[in-house]
């Protein structure tokens, strides 16, 4: 079963940057350096990823969230 990765603009609440993975550790690390290309820091990057499930786990300071189940 995928695991799959996707981002949120959290003022608009659209979700983008679909990707599936094999493996929770290939689809955080994917999360992370595109929360970190729109501008999150890496610490809150890697919080947000390690914390995302179904829910949307935000990012916080560019406005973006993910999403991994």
């Amino acid at each position: 079963m995928a695991i799959v990765v996707e981002l949120q603009h959290i003022g608009s609440a659209g979700f983008f940057g679909y990707a599936e993975f094999d493996d929770r550790v290939d689809a955080e690390d994917y999360a992370i350096a595109e929360l970190v290309r729109l501008g999150e820091s890496p610490a809150d990057a890697r919080a947000a990823a390690k914390l995302a499930t179904n829910t949307p786990a935000d990012a916080s300071s560019r406005g973006y969230a993910v999403r991994i189940s």
